[in-house]
């Protein structure tokens, strides 16, 4: 390693890393060039005896796209604590093991990463060991022409090839508490859900889904979200918190399944748009268009009921009694609707916290003005049944059944030719298909249920930050509103989507700005 190129960085910024061998390629090389130059200084710095075959130098070829593109990647998640995670031991390696990195040589990795660090074009933090337990991966910038480049090239959409198979198996270790990667069978049933996991992926491989917001508000969100204490709602058993990279090129799907078991999670995880805050999903676009997003209303205490055999009680499932200034219950007025919000997390806590070690946050507790153990025996008051599966983790077999409901509502609307992002127990189309995707939660959850009727909330309405502005005399600033849509990152991104397709004449849908 070229020590020349080394930094350090201290615990106060520590950096987020996005995992080299996680990389989606684009279909083709944005940077064949830079590839080519960077294959040149592997080439350079091998004493050799006789002449490099064609599969070694295609090998080399690909770790090198592979290199710049993760590169690429973390420069267009626009924050300063973003580099890319690459793995320089022996250790992590083996043809077939699983858990070890399969599809990549370390040896070439390796020479990769000294080829960059040679030209100038990274930055490097090695590697070291944090503790007994974690071990910290190179972590790698660009800098220098690299960099140069990446600016010059501008936030960009890609096309995305799907992989061949996105389903995971994940087995628990009860003692450590840790998840590991486990051997997925090759199934009648395995193949026909990777199948299906490929059509959508091919689907959203050529979408350009974005956010709606200023370029400043856009900032602020990046910041916001790669705090050490950012609070992400969508982990597979509880909410976590830890930093998370914004990248709108994160659009593909992976089906993520625990404990051992084809029929515990199963859940879709990958997209960019299930890790920012709530109150920012109304600002999606999807190929430009403005989004709407249906939920089903309550469904795990539904589900909790039907493997029970009983009806529910009536009323809002998640209404235990708080009362706030004599004000009555409603769940869509403060600060009611927060308080909903926390006794929801609480109640799927419960039906995942198999150890017991599940806590609230003091904010919580101030919020909803009782502590846990209160909360819990409210809970348990009002719904008997949650009694009987305490500690049991069944809420990894209600996403089970939850997984299997969004797969049949995403392959319902491809069929039609609509874009449907999932967010677990909730979609996201475009505005104009509000009614087919209700539609298709309806049919999907009878067919799952047996006919059973789902209880569907209200499509939500969109946001945007583009709004207009007026000079002092009541007239429209035109340009002030050229400018600020000239330079919003949002319609860059969408227009390298539309000259993509515009270069290939392949004919796409019409894309409009939305309004609010």
């Amino acid at each position: 390693m070229d020590n020349n190129n080394s930094v350090e960085v201290s615990s106060k910024s520590r950096r987020l890393g996005l995992n080299f061998t996680t990389i989606r390629l684009p279909k083709n090389a944005l940077f064949p060039h830079l590839v080519e130059i960077a294959l040149q200084q592997c080439i350079s710095s091998q004493v050799r005896l006789k002449k490099l075959s064609q599969v070694s130098l295609t090998a080399r070829q690909m770790h090198c796209h592979t290199l710049i593109e993760g590169l690429y990647q973390v420069w267009a998640c626009k924050s300063t604590r973003a580099c890319l995670n690459v793995y320089l031991s022996p250790q992590y390696y083996h043809s077939t093991k699983i858990g070890k990195i399969n599809h990549l040589s370390q040896y070439f990795v390796e020479e990769s990463v000294n080829a960059l660090a040679s030209l100038g074009w990274i930055e490097v933090l090695k590697g070291a060991r944090i503790n007994e337990f974690e071990n910290r991966p190179t972590q790698l910038k660009a800098t220098g022409e690299l960099l140069e480049a990446f600016k010059k090239m501008g936030l960009r959409w890609t096309p995305l090839d799907a992989p061949m198979e996105g389903v995971i198996l994940r087995g628990y270790d009860r003692t450590t508490k840790e998840s590991f990667p486990v051997k997925v069978p090759k199934t009648i049933a395995v193949r026909k859900m990777n199948a299906n996991l490929r059509k959508i992926n091919e689907h959203l491989g050529q979408q350009a889904i974005c956010l709606h917001v200023s370029n400043d508000n856009l900032s602020k969100l990046i910041v916001r979200m790669s705090e050490p204490k950012y609070r992400s709602q969508w982990h597979q058993t509880r909410p976590e918190k830890h930093g998370r990279l914004l990248n709108f090129n994160h659009r593909l799907l992976r089906r993520v399944f625990s404990r051992e078991s084809l029929e515990t999670g199963g859940r879709f995880y990958g997209g960019w748009w299930q890790f920012i805050p709530s109150e920012f999903r109304e600002y999606i676009t999807i190929n430009g268009q403005a989004t709407t997003e249906i939920d089903f209303s309550e469904l795990h205490p539904r589900l909790l009921y039907l493997e029970a055999g009983s009806a529910p009680p009536t009323g809002d499932l998640y209404d235990i009694g708080l009362h706030f200034e004599g004000k009555p219950y409603d769940a869509n007025v403060e600060p009611y609707k927060t308080q909903r919000g926390i006794v929801k997390e609480v109640f799927n806590a419960l039906l995942n916290d198999e150890s017991g070690r599940y806590r609230m946050q003091s904010s919580q507790i101030k919020t909803v003005g009782i502590k846990q153990k209160e909360l819990k025996r409210r809970l348990m008051k009002r719904h008997p049944p949650l009694r009987g599966v305490l500690g049991k983790g069944v809420g990894l077999k209600f996403q089970y059944i939850d997984s299997q409901v969004a797969e049949k509502v995403m392959l319902g609307l491809l069929a039609k030719g609509i874009t449907c992002l999932p967010m677990h127990d909730s979609f996201i189309v475009q505005r104009q298909y509000g009614k087919e995707l209700h539609e298709g939660m309806t049919k999907a959850f009878g067919q799952a249920f047996l006919g059973q009727v789902a209880k569907i909330k209200p499509p939500t309405g969109y946001k945007s930050d583009f709004r207009m502005s007026f000079l002092a005399n009541g007239e429209l600033d035109h340009d002030a509103l050229f400018k600020m849509h000239e330079q919003a990152l949002h319609n860059k991104y969408l227009q390298s989507w539309r000259n993509h397709f515009s270069q290939h004449e392949r004919m796409r849908p019409k894309v409009t700005h939305p309004s609010p």
